[in-house]
């Protein structure tokens, strides 16, 4: 208990010795301007606590100051994050409502021409390209007005015929289909004829056309609407070439549409159209 004690009496005493060398210091220096050797000796003392002082607190003032910068950092990498995937978001919704724009503009323009309103937009959800079959699902069904044999026209074109009809969807038989026939007629020499879907997408045939008949290259086939399903007046390809087949000509004949890129079209009724000007 006496060592301690006396230990803590020499711990005050050193104390009030640098407090006093330190309060001489200063008041010498206030007093007199000029260092004295008591001032300078006090100097000494005080020097070694200035060292720790420095060494100790500032860099902790440092090491808190860079975590507060960090800190806020952060919350402005969060806040301009979250502003980024604001504007990826509107961007996003722009990119949308541009496309669909720049896709139904001209086919809403060629709706104009129909007075009726049994024309129905419609979206492809599935298409079914290949040799054994030539068909699209469309976003729209028996709940949106949509009927069996209703026909498929995009722009001045004939796509296809709807074959099979659901509540919220239905099924487009294609032109290029080999289930598909269209009456149609030569745009130049007036030659009628049936296209034939082959299931491919690029190569058709017109057939019922005798060897006779004067047909062009180049020329353009045109519904004729004869039947029940498909209206007049429509583009359906263009006659890439032919050559006599027995009593027939052998005509191929080109599709004008890319269903392969084929996203929005209309779905109306035969009795619905209009002649085009």
């Amino acid at each position: 208990m006496k060592v301690v004690g006396k230990k803590r009496i020499q711990h005050i005493l050193v104390g009030t010795a640098l407090a006093c060398a330190l309060l001489f210091f200063l008041a010498h220096r206030v007093m007199v301007r000029t260092p004295g050797v008591l001032e300078t000796f006090s100097s000494y003392c005080v020097y070694p606590v200035l060292l720790l002082q420095r060494s100790l607190v500032s860099p902790l003032h440092k090491r808190i100051a860079r975590t507060q910068d960090y800190k806020k950092l952060q919350e402005k990498v969060a806040l301009l994050e979250q502003e980024r995937e604001d504007l990826l978001s509107s961007i996003t919704t722009l990119e949308a409502a541009s496309h669909f724009y720049k896709e139904t503009k001209i086919i809403s323009s060629f709706k104009k021409r129909y007075q009726t309103s049994h024309a129905t937009l419609v979206q492809v959800m599935m298409k079914h390209i290949s040799e054994h079959e030539q068909s699209l699902l469309v976003d729209a069904g028996s709940r949106h007005g949509i009927q069996k044999d209703m026909a498929a026209v995009y722009k001045k074109n004939l796509v296809g015929r709807v074959v099979e009809v659901y509540p919220y969807h239905s099924k487009i038989l294609l032109i290029t289909d080999n289930q598909c026939t269209v009456s149609c007629y030569c745009s130049t020499t007036k030659t009628k004829g049936i296209f034939q879907g082959l299931n491919q997408s690029k190569e058709a045939h017109l057939t019922h056309v005798d060897r006779l008949r004067n047909v062009k290259t180049e020329e353009n086939l045109i519904s004729s609407g004869e039947g029940i399903i498909f209206p007049a007046g429509f583009s359906v390809g263009k006659i890439t070439s032919q050559k006599p087949d027995g009593m027939h000509l052998k005509i191929t004949v080109q599709p004008l549409i890319d269903v392969t890129q084929l996203d929005y079209f209309y779905l109306i009724q035969k009795s619905a159209e209009t002649a085009l000007t």
